[in-house]
């Protein structure tokens, strides 16, 4: 559908609907993965990327990527080659990382070119994918309570598709993802559409018994970072909303919720009780469960690296060698056996201090709030969820998963921009003509 003051770009493609699919067919199939090598965790989507990048290439006559991001990543890039020679950094951990980075952002910026930068197609295609794992996600609980095995296991469809259990009761359901926290966590921005859609409001992404799955389903991952997630969807809503009956109900349901899900979710209470015994030290880090430890392991030695380099960091995909020096200096090695997610530093904002320091964090920051767009600033009342969907989890990707590819990153990191892009230019469309022209589209969900 056209729209007043869009941005001049191609014509919409008639096999857009297909590019678009496959874009988030490379975030909802990391489920598949190639047996552990020397490349590390390699999964099944990462070899999408390259014909979809040769498609886009096609069919846009040309590559294309903001000049300011091309500007931060060389920058970035010079400061990682340096540390190589310094010996802080590896040469084929920095060429993995530079190749990723580079055709991700460069695959995905180009999807929002091929859309005009209209997101609202690009998001009704993510909530295609969330709403049947929804479902699906409560009909595992139901068949793991029942004793179906073949559809609560999936050992079947995904070679190494490990059960988790919550209380020894219930399934820590992770679908088709790699593991109930993935689920969780790709699942939050479909979250925050089902709660604004709930609340009865104007232009909603998501019917009643939609949303109902979507969150219904988000809970059976039992996943304490979907939960925090939860959390951060409802302050956000709180903060654009700004309406009395909105700000009760929501102080009202978030402390409830938590004390919920603390009393209820076997894992949520175990990590908190962790983390408090380990802040006021009635708990050694060797001591820690296996998530905590991977947590503040990760984080004592990002920010040893910090300290040697604060500028710039240790340099693209140097967190493993940071973590191999400075790990015996954080733990008894003696006690502690297993050394987890050295390779992402357990946290994107971890892993931004250690491998970029201020640089990287400052430009992080500045991209999250530079682009994000209130309700009040967004002329078609409906861009707004899509922004604040995503900033909800850009925001819990700097506390858990420090990846800079997996779950689509850069093709929502994108469509967070292109959301401001679209405002920007619907807003300039409006105070440029007579109020009786100006025509925005909406599109229902």
């Amino acid at each position: 559908m056209g729209m007043v003051g869009e941005i001049p770009g191609i014509r919409r493609n008639p096999h857009l609907h297909w590019i678009n699919f496959a874009a988030f067919f490379t975030m909802f199939s990391e489920g598949w993965k190639l047996p552990p090598s020397a490349m590390g965790d390699v999964r099944v989507g990462y070899f999408l990327i390259p014909p979809l990048f040769i498609s886009l290439v096609y069919f846009l006559k040309g590559v294309y990527l903001p000049r300011a991001f091309t500007a931060g990543f060389l920058i970035l890039i010079a400061a990682s080659v340096f540390n190589v020679f310094q010996g802080k950094n590896q040469f084929p951990l920095l060429l993995k990382q530079i190749i990723g980075i580079y055709l991700n952002a460069v695959c995905f910026y180009m999807i929002l070119k091929a859309n005009n930068w209209d997101v609202r197609p690009l998001f009704r295609m993510y909530l295609a994918f969330c709403i049947p794992l929804g479902y699906f996600a409560i009909a595992q609980e139901i068949a793991f309570m029942l004793g179906i095995e073949p559809i609560y296991n999936l050992s079947w469809l995904f070679p190494d598709y490990g059960l988790a259990i919550s209380g020894e009761v219930l399934l820590r359901v992770r679908t088709i993802l790699p593991e109930p926290a993935f689920f969780g966590l790709a699942m939050i921005p479909a979250f925050f559409a089902a709660i604004h859609s709930l609340m009865g409001h104007e232009n909603r992404f998501l019917s009643p018994m939609n949303s109902l799955a979507v969150m219904a389903g988000l809970a059976c991952s039992f996943s304490s970072i979907a939960y925090i997630g939860v959390g951060v969807c409802l302050i956000l809503l709180m903060i654009n909303l700004k309406k009395f009956r909105h700000l009760i109900l929501i102080c009202t349901v978030l402390p409830m919720l938590a004390i919920l899900a603390y009393n209820s979710v076997e894992d949520f209470r175990t990590r908190i009780d962790a983390t408090i015994n380990y802040l006021d030290q009635s708990e050694s880090l060797e001591d820690l469960n296996l998530s905590n430890f991977a947590l503040f392991s990760n984080m004592h030695v990002a920010f040893m690296s910090f300290k040697e380099n604060p500028l710039f960091g240790s340099g693209l995909g140097s967190h493993k060698v940071s973590y191999n020096r400075h790990i015996g200096e954080v733990v008894d090695l003696e006690k502690s056996k297993n050394l987890l997610n050295k390779e992402d530093a357990n946290s994107l904002f971890f892993r931004l201090v250690s491998e970029t320091g201020l640089a990287g964090i400052f430009l992080f920051f500045f991209f999250l709030f530079k682009f994000r767009i209130s309700k009040d600033a967004d002329p078609t009342n409906r861009l707004w969820v899509i922004n604040n969907a995503i900033m909800a989890l850009l925001i819990l990707r700097l506390i858990r998963f420090g990846h800079y590819f997996d779950l689509g990153f850069f093709l929502l990191f994108w469509m967070y921009y292109a959301v401001h892009l679209e405002t920007r230019t619907l807003k300039a469309a409006k105070a440029s003509k007579p109020r009786s022209e100006i025509q925005i589209a909406t599109v229902t969900g």
